[in-house]
């Protein structure tokens, strides 16, 4: 299997979608984060910025250098409706999506800086917080995952965080018993998603598997070895993994999952 080198982790960033303009000044917005999060108001960096809130309790030094991690606000603004749209497909966690979206108007953006050097669980529990505190002052109508490519309700995410680890997308390949299924979302934290080739597997049951997998690696680092076997969906199997270049974008380096025979279909491709 190839081993492709290592990505840069991504930046965390979140869209909030809403019906109407938020009440709340644009302007205000930064001191409004910061004394939700225990943040300090920057000055913003970009033209497109409302503002920056620095994190000063999320620290890092590589190399010598030293940072802080913090927050961008982008706009509100416009929405762009037809590139979260695309997301409707992978949004099994909000049923009605596709017709929420269609009723919003207006985008808030929330973009991690800064953060990237800091370890994986903390820059994902920095960045919840962070949108947990805006979807408590704004009550926007839907948030936009962008590292998952998911629609996802806030109510429902306010109580479960980890919906912004990772999302299973599901790819049925034409002509054939065979389906495709990965995770998406580890990679900004600079993590291995997951992958498997199947066929005559239920695909709840190998979603709920997978998404399983990816919160063990987000909970424990990146510790399944090429050629490592793992438990499978029955107790006592043990499918091998192996690191391989995604079958789906965003091209990355994944863990593939070999449910072995009968269940194994040949990965499509060239």
């Amino acid at each position: 299997m190839s081993e492709p080198d290592p990505e840069q982790p991504a930046a965390l960033s979140a869209v909030l979608l809403f019906e109407e303009s938020p009440t709340r000044d644009p302007g205000a917005l930064p001191a409004i984060l910061a004394d939700d999060v225990d943040g300090v108001v920057g000055p913003a960096e970009h033209g497109d910025e409302t503002g920056l809130v620095y994190h000063p309790g999320h620290l890092w030094e590589v190399h010598g250098v030293h940072g802080t991690a913090a927050t961008a606000l982008v706009g509100p603004r416009p929405i762009e409706a037809a590139r979260w749209g695309e997301f409707v497909r992978h949004s099994r966690r909000c049923q009605d999506a596709r017709v929420r979206l269609g009723r919003c108007t207006i985008q808030l953006g929330v973009v991690e800086m800064f953060g990237r050097p800091l370890p994986p669980a903390e820059r994902h529990e920095l960045f919840a917080r962070v949108v947990d505190a805006l979807i408590g002052e704004l009550a926007p109508s839907l948030i936009v995952s962008v590292p998952t490519q998911e629609i996802l309700d806030p109510v429902r995410l306010t109580g479960d965080s980890t919906m912004l680890v990772a999302n299973v997308r599901l790819l049925r390949v034409e002509g054939a018993d065979t389906t495709v299924m990965d995770t998406v979302g580890l990679a900004a934290l600079g993590l291995p998603d997951v992958q498997m080739v199947f066929g005559g597997l239920e695909h709840d049951h190998v979603a709920g598997y997978l998404y399983d997998v990816a919160l063990y690696v987000y909970e424990h680092g990146d510790v399944i070895q090429d050629g490592q076997t793992i438990e499978g969906l029955e107790p006592g199997t043990a499918w091998r993994c192996g690191r391989v270049t995604s079958l789906l974008q965003p091209a990355r380096t994944v863990l593939h999952i070999d449910p072995g025979s009968p269940y194994a279909r040949r990965r499509p491709g060239p």
